[in-house]
């Protein structure tokens, strides 16, 4: 049954009470109060809490739904399906695959962007060939990253081109906003990306973002620590770099 005016909080997750405040009048980025409509069932964080603590409770972090694993992308794109079948709106296969970042013509970026590819006769073996290709990837994404291509923004481009959402600033970003954003390592020398819906938006500026979370998930009894696997649900309160962060907000821009 879809719920009505009440969100209900299991008792076994009580970070869930301290993040709704983050969709009260008063709370969001700014000190701006939210649409009065916010709290409808459609709303991305309603929905986000309520398939974190339902259908997929206890999954872990993966990339296999058949053995209850997600990744970020995996998980926001059964968010964006739940979203889009309760409010009668349709999400395109090329939404998905732009969401998922599984569309990039890397022959063609990496023309664009005069790095060039591989060829497979001027190496002696495969695993030779292999290796310098997946490191050519790598290259052309990091450059795609730098020069902030729509390419690799992931939910942002998807939900804008698909007419289901629409960007917002970094800087005005509130409880229920999707996030693409990307970090550097510093331990593998290239960009990484990471994408989830916002939860709470602490006084310091940091974030705590649901999704499918690798090394960040948070424990339950303790918020502000890491819990000891990956898996799905609110992650420890974290900074993103706002120059490499696409945050969208479901629904139309307002007029």
């Amino acid at each position: 049954m879809r719920p009505k005016s009440a969100i209900r909080i299991p008792a076994r997750n009580a970070l869930v009470a301290v993040l709704l405040l983050a969709l009260a009048p008063g709370s969001a980025s700014g000190g701006k109060a939210p649409d009065p409509q916010t709290l409808r069932s459609d709303h991305p964080y309603r929905v986000t809490v309520e398939l974190t603590e339902g259908r997929f409770a206890g999954w872990g972090y993966g990339s296999n739904p058949s053995k209850q694993t997600l990744d970020c992308v995996l998980f926001l794109r059964e968010i964006v399906r739940e979203l889009a079948e309760r409010t009668g709106q349709d999400v395109p296969r090329s939404a998905e695959r732009t969401l998922l970042i599984a569309g990039i013509d890397y022959a063609e970026a990496g023309r664009r962007l005069r790095l060039r590819e591989p060829q497979r006769r001027r190496f002696r073996d495969d695993a030779s060939f292999e290796q310098a290709h997946s490191k050519w990837r790598i290259a052309v994404l990091d450059k795609l990253v730098e020069t902030k291509d729509p390419q690799i923004r992931g939910v942002q481009t998807a939900l804008v081109e698909a007419g289901l959402g629409h960007a917002v600033a970094p800087e005005d970003i509130r409880a229920g906003d999707f996030v693409q954003y990307w970090y550097r390592s510093k331990k593998l020398g290239r960009w990484l990306g990471h994408s989830g819906v916002i939860g709470e938006i602490k006084p310091n500026g940091r974030i705590v973002l649901w999704g499918a979370h690798l090394s960040i998930l948070a424990d339950p009894d303790h918020p502000d620590r890491k819990a000891e696997h990956g898996g799905v649900g609110p992650s420890i309160p974290i900074r993103i770099r706002p120059d490499h962060m696409y945050p969208v907000r479901w629904g139309p821009a307002p007029e």
